[in-house]
């Protein structure tokens, strides 16, 4: 939560959109175990001094599968799906961000809907070291045969540059979860390194939970394309892949005056290089 700088950052930690500096479009797709699938399409408009706006749509759900015992049964289904607004500002060091979603569940003909809000700060202590914290899926539930808790989550985050050169950037987070309705808590580690912000590798590990385990991923950008992917042993049942891409847009919000001032903003640099060009 504290390592927030793309449009992603809608679904886990809304003051991230605090960060993000030209346009873009991000989609992603989540291959689970079980046949579960995960799918989520966002964009977010910089709107200079308002802020940033961010929209997305999340789907998670089962492809069509018998549910019983008997062959010549019907299929069901069951997918929560959920439209999310999102807004967040950045206040010189402070980040913070707001977001609203609404949210529609089907387990076979069964149907219900709720609201759920999400709220979230960011922190830069140093250029070198942020902190983080959010709360999600905030709201009195979604209403089916009987109303279903949402699942709460309050987020804690820190992130460390250890490493920002022009052609190296490594960063070190961490994260404690909490989910109020089942009081279970997580813990995540996390590294990331660029070079020549064109390609990324990176690594987790998550304590304390069912999905216990390591994690590893890797990413390619050029020029206002980014591509990434991501792999997750998930104990016995199988393992998890995770791709996603973003495009970005470029505009005169971010264009250099200087006569051999690069079209392409490098959204990697550090955040007061991009606060220095926008004042240029």
């Amino acid at each position: 939560s504290a390592v927030a700088d793309d449009i992603n950052t809608l679904t886990f930690n809304p003051a991230g959109l605090a960060n993000i500096h030209l346009p873009e479009v991000g989609y992603g797709h989540e291959s689970f175990v079980a046949d579960i699938g995960y799918d989520f399409v966002g964009a977010a408009i910089p709107t200079g001094e308002y802020g940033v706006l961010g929209l997305g749509y999340v789907g998670v759900g089962t492809a069509p599968f018998n549910s019983t015992a008997n062959p010549g049964a019907a299929s069901v289904v069951a997918q929560d799906r959920a439209f999310i607004a999102g807004w967040g500002k950045s206040f010189y060091d402070v980040h913070v961000g707001v977001g609203v979603k609404y949210i529609m569940r089907q387990i076979d003909t069964v149907q219900g809907n709720g609201f759920g809000f999400d709220v979230g700060v960011r922190y830069r202590v140093f250029p070198f070291l942020t902190f983080a914290a959010s709360g999600l899926n905030i709201g009195p539930g979604i209403k089916m045969a009987s109303v279903e808790p949402l699942p709460t989550i309050l987020n804690f985050g820190g992130a460390w540059t250890a490493i920002e050169e022009s052609n190296h950037l490594l960063n070190f987070t961490s994260d404690i979860s909490y989910n109020i309705p089942t009081n279970t808590p997580r813990i995540g580690f996390g590294a990331e390194y660029w070079y020549k912000n064109t390609v990324a590798i990176r690594c987790g590990y998550l304590a304390n939970s069912i999905d216990e385990g390591i994690s590893a991923g890797a990413g390619v950008q050029v020029s206002f394309v980014q591509l990434d992917y991501a792999f997750q042993p998930f104990n016995t049942l199988g393992s998890v892949h995770r791709f996603s891409g973003i495009v970005r847009w470029d505009g005169p919000w971010v264009k250099g005056s200087e006569p051999n001032a690069p079209k392409y903003l490098n959204v990697k640099q550090s955040p007061k290089a991009l606060e220095i060009r926008w004042e240029k």
